[in-house]
């Protein structure tokens, strides 16, 4: 539905779907082409009787596996044409075929025969790559497939152009596009590969190929995996993250060949590259082959049983930086650690350190320090020995002997120097300005849609929980685990009564849970400011203690003061508010009485502009706030402002519950004293209900104010703004014909201030009038007086009225 709606507004969408365990027939034809002269705009080669003959080639493919009699193929063009990119020019065709619906083994069969096809169809378009390279295989499977309308960025949509059915009985084509519904909303459905459900029958006869192909695909696959190690059950540790290739790459290609020829060199290549990144295989493949020594599958198969550990990114480094200087060393420092520390500041020396999927503030470096003194040392030590090796039992040339020594004692001195404090202290400086980024403290978990869990990060608007990344930019955790939803989670029933209890109502429940989970995201669309009301013991302090639990560093505490008291001046520190960036969610508790809320800063707070806040003795920051703020309350505080901008923001729920000893009444329950002690057994999974509801609720239908909460607030509205209070009162619509004199307007008011005891001063007419514009509409002058048309005062008894239009003197 939010697909579709942005495409009826007119956005341009992003959007591709994964595959399922059966899909319908898809095919990509990429085709390249020789450039054109700079000055010529490329034409399109391919015409409508190649189209028909692809068409044909595929639909006789298919039906040579799918036990179907006709089917529609969908045949998909960009229209816009060839482009050049790259010194080559770009063409391409999309067919889908939403009839067949079938396993990938069943797709790559049929692309395998197509393939075979393709020459004779393909070959008067004088392509410049492979036909292997034409017919994509990877949108099989491995690479999702755009949604229909959906674009890559920088590019336009595929749209259908045509569409020919298939007989297979005749392997006729017939060309249908104008018997077919082709508008944007029906093709979504159509198109769509996830709402696929029943497999198109394959041909008896066909089974054993099918077979047969997917136990090659299969022996392939464990091939290439075993050559590749692409370990994908491997956890990620600080350890695989992925390193600057190309830096390695460069590193490897200026390493002198000799260190192919000697076994314990060539093998201490490869073992750096292994444990930098499993990629690097064909790297250490082109390295070997600089040597007349190369066995071809020998790297391959010693590749597969390396251990990770031990050799890496610094012992590439140290080859080329061994001076001994603060900065060579900082540099091989940098290298081995630059996806795991951040130096924020340089003033402050301040650094963070990324573990366990966040990154954690490290005070004065120190995890960093420690490692000067193990890893790298460890780095150092391990190079020393392998040039005192080379020195002892290698090359027997004296002066090869005499460098391996110089080399082994240069690195023995500047390991045994990583064991001391001022030394350290020395590299830990340089590693300031190679570690500095300078946006790093302002995008830290600036990052609307993700959440730090102790276990991972999720990911909201892709509904993902996965591995936490350095670019994740995220500092704050929840501090619990992330558990997948499931109706059968420990305390799950338990979580649910309670909030039966607490909000018994069904629409005024399931409004505050969305609500709830609309807080997860730091988007802060709404602009909200949501009053929860009620007397005590009712269940709403212990409600924001659990998803205060549940969310951890992302909530935090406003002070009251924060919204009753005057703006504090502009150089003045506004701690609270700086806390609070990239919180979701902050809290404000039991105003006095008679306390006023600062509206000006109500609705900055909640406006969604960036905001400017200095923590005490630090320079100002400016942010983007990402918190929805609650306010609990006994007793609601008054709202000195008659603007819709104040009010639209504005929302009350009132807690009604009751929890006592003895119930007696309808909306009273048992209270139970221990239940603050069972919180910490329900935040994990509140947590999980509450993501649930961000899927299926609130990202998918948003939020629905329940008319109890509208009502409330229109309450709350009418005690704090009198003049809305005194036109509900005291003036009523009539015929257009009735007339409401301002000097009657105003005698009325300033009687029922008084009359009906209204804590207010009397104020200014012109201030009445202004307000009186905004609600009756506006006015005309008549016989010297400002005039509404169709409005009188009413009668409240013993009061005069002027109903009905009658005449009036000046």
């Amino acid at each position: 539905m939010l697909y579709k709606y942005a495409l009826a507004k007119g956005e341009d969408v992003y959007i591709t779907e994964k595959h399922r365990t059966i899909g319908p027939m898809l095919v990509d034809l990429d085709f390249r082409f020789d450039p054109v002269e700079s000055h010529e705009k490329p034409v399109r080669t391919y015409t409508t009787a190649t189209i028909d003959a692809f068409a044909n080639l595929l639909g006789s493919c298919v039906s040579h596996y799918a036990d179907k009699e006709t089917f529609d193929i969908f045949v998909l063009e960009k229209p816009s044409g060839p482009t050049s990119i790259k010194s080559l020019v770009k063409d391409g065709l999309h067919f889908q075929i939403p009839d067949i619906v079938t396993r990938p083994g069943v797709q790559y069969v049929v692309c395998a025969d197509v393939l075979k096809g393709m020459p004779a169809v393909l070959d008067h378009l004088n392509l410049v790559n492979r036909y292997e390279d034409v017919l994509d295989e990877s949108i099989i499977e491995r690479n999702d497939w755009l949604m229909y309308m959906s674009k890559k960025p920088g590019s336009c949509p595929y749209l259908v152009t045509r569409v020919l059915r298939y007989r297979a009985s005749d392997k006729v084509l017939q060309d249908v596009t104008a018997d077919t519904q082709l508008d944007a909303q029906s093709l979504m459905d159509r198109f769509s590969i996830q709402n696929k459900f029943e497999e198109t029958p394959i041909r008896e006869e066909r089974l054993n190929d099918v077979i047969d192909h997917e136990q090659q695909m299969q022996e392939k696959r464990k091939r290439r995996e075993l050559v590749q190690t692409v370990l994908t059950n491997q956890p990620v540790t600080s350890n695989n993250i992925c390193e600057n290739l190309e830096v390695v790459c460069k590193l490897v290609d200026i390493l002198d060949a000799s260190r192919g020829e000697s076994y314990n060199d060539w093998v201490r290549v490869g073992w750096c590259l292994r444990n930098i990144d499993h990629r690097l295989l064909d790297k250490w493949i082109e390295f070997s082959r600089r040597s007349p020594k190369y066995v071809e599958g020998e790297c391959a198969r010693m590749w597969t049983h390396m251990r990770m550990g031990g050799l890496g990114m610094g012992t590439l480094h140290i080859q080329h930086h061994v001076s001994g200087t603060h900065y060579d060393i900082a540099r091989v420092v940098h290298h081995m650690y630059r996806y795991e520390y951040v130096c924020s500041s340089l003033r402050n020396r301040t650094w963070y350190e990324f573990r366990n999927h966040l990154w954690h503030y490290s005070d004065s470096a120190c995890s960093l320090r420690k490692r000067l003194s193990t890893d790298v040392f460890n780095e150092y030590a391990q190079c020393a020995l392998y040039h005192q090796h080379k020195a002892v039992n290698g090359d027997s040339e004296q002066e090869a002997q005499k460098r391996n020594v110089e080399m082994c004692n240069k690195l023995n001195a500047i390991a045994l120097k990583l064991k001391t404090t001022n030394f350290k202290d020395n590299i830990i400086k340089e590693c300031c300005e190679l570690f500095y980024h300078e946006k790093f403290e302002e995008k830290l978990d600036s990052n609307c849609g993700l959440i730090g869990f102790l276990n991972g990060v999720y990911d909201l608007e892709n509904s993902e929980f996965r591995e936490g990344r350095p670019d994740d930019y995220i500092s704050y955790t929840t501090g619990i685990n992330y558990v997948p939803f499931s109706e059968d989670l420990p305390q799950l029933a338990n979580i649910k009564r309670f909030w039966s209890q607490v909000l018994p109502k069904d629409d005024i429940r399931e409004y505050v849970l969305t609500l709830l989970s609309s807080f997860l995201s730091g988007h802060t669309r709404e602009e909200r400011f949501h009053i929860w009301m009620g007397s005590g013991c009712n269940g709403k302090s212990l409600s924001v203690e659990l998803f205060d639990k549940a969310l951890g560093d992302y909530t935090c505490k406003f002070p009251v003061t924060l919204l009753t008291q005057k703006r504090a001046a502009s150089n003045a520190a506004t701690s609270e508010i700086a806390r609070a960036k990239g919180r979701r969610f902050a809290c404000l508790q039991e105003p006095s009485e008679d306390e006023r809320l600062n509206i000006g800063l109500l609705k900055e707070l909640t406006g969604g502009d960036k905001v400017q806040a200095r923590a005490l003795y630090k320079e100002p920051v400016e942010f983007k706030p990402q918190w929805h703020i609650a306010l609990l309350c006994n007793h609601l505080p008054h709202v000195p402002s008659d603007d819709g901008g104040t009010w639209r923001r504005i929302r009350v729920v009132e807690f009604t519950s009751k929890f006592v000893e003895f119930p007696k009444n309808a909306n009273e329950f048992p209270i139970d004293l221990e239940l603050s002690e069972m919180l910490d057994e329900w935040k994990e999974p509140f947590m999980s209900l509450l993501i649930e509801y961000y899927k299926t609720r609130y990202a998918k239908k948003k939020i629905k104010e329940p008319d109890a909460v509208l009502a409330c607030t229109r309450e709350y509205q009418k005690n704090n703004d009198h003049f809305a209070d005194f036109v509900d009162t005291c003036i009523e619509k009539t015929s257009p014909s009735g007339v409401l004199r301002m000097s009657d307007a105003f005698s009325e008011f300033r009687s029922w201030v008084k009359d009906d005891n209204i804590p207010i001063r009397v104020p200014k007419k012109k201030d009445v009038q202004k307000y009186l514009d905004r609600a009756l509409g506006k006015p005309s002058m008549e016989n010297g007086d400002v005039c509404y048309r169709g409005f009188s005062v009413r009668d409240r008894g013993g009061g005069f009225s002027n109903k009905g239009g009658a005449d009036y003197d000046d």
